[in-house]
């Protein structure tokens, strides 16, 4: 009898490098971002404007605006 490993359904949490996610992101990521920015959008949105944010705030370390 061959037993699947428990851990090869989830997928690496692109958020946090951890293997609990079953989407792109694990659920504790998903109720960070939700805290985090206002519940009343959805995870996928939270998660976007975390990216850019963190795009833009590398963009002004490189041009030290």
């Amino acid at each position: 009898m061959i037993r699947k490993n428990p851990e090869s359904d989830f997928k690496v949490c692109k958020r946090c490098n951890r293997h609990q996610a079953k989407d792109i992101i694990c659920p504790s990521c998903k109720n960070e971002l939700l805290s985090s920015y206002d519940n009343k959008i959805d995870w996928q949105t939270a998660y976007e404007l975390e990216q850019a944010y963190q795009y833009i705030t590398r963009y002004r370390m490189r041009n030290k605006f």
